[in-house]
């Protein structure tokens, strides 16, 4: 499965908060406008904690590339500790802006940060179902492993197994050959080869 670019977020540096005060005022809103390119062109993705800032002759865009941040336009402080989150549609859960911004874009005329997330339900479509069922059964028998092992140390410190009567443990040696074999089907047939198809979410 190939995440989608969820959104793309542009931060310009210009004084474009004070202008939409004053057309929202008037009534009007600013008109879509097609961004000039300069050729000057810096792309990577984000990094944990690192610092950015996007400084012009009115405002400013301090903060973190994976955490929040403050936008000023002089001398008013706009936003602090400003955080970005996302709803999709028929998504249950809200996704977090600093959990999913891959890349982060720097021209001269503005920086533009891309978030995207690979967002699927049970019910989406075919996908989402089977990566659940699979995954969901794969944990439920990790879980059971987890228990048979745990019940293995507890008879092994009792003293129950002998060097000819221990065929508890060998079960459970066993299962979890089972519970490792399906885990590596798992994992080439969702992983790696369900990433090679591109994922359409269901309305």
């Amino acid at each position: 499965m190939r995440a989608k670019p969820l959104i793309i977020v542009s931060i310009w540096c210009i004084p474009l908060f004070a202008g939409l005060s004053e057309a929202q005022a008037a009534g009007d809103l600013v008109p879509r406008f097609v961004q000039a390119k300069s050729g000057l062109e810096l792309e990577r993705r984000t990094q944990l904690g690192t610092f950015f800032d996007v400084v012009g002759r009115r405002s400013a865009v301090f903060g973190y590339e994976n955490r929040s941040f403050e936008a000023w336009v002089y001398p008013l402080k706009l936003l602090d500790d400003f955080q970005l989150s996302f709803q999709l549609q028929g998504y249950p859960l809200e996704i977090s802006g600093a959990d999913t911004a891959v890349s982060i874009n720097v021209r001269p005329e503005a920086t533009t940060f891309t978030y995207s997330h690979a967002a699927f339900t049970y019910s989406g479509h075919i996908y989402g179902s089977t990566f659940f069922m699979a995954t969901g059964f794969h944990g439920a028998h990790v879980i059971i492993g987890t228990i048979f092992l745990s019940v293995c140390l507890l008879r092994a410190y009792l003293g129950h197994f002998k060097p000819d009567h221990h065929f508890g443990f060998e079960a459970a040696a066993w299962y979890w050959h089972f519970v490792d074999v399906v885990w590596l089907f798992l994992f080439t047939f969702i992983y790696v080869w369900g990433s090679g198809t591109p994922m359409e979410h269901g309305g």
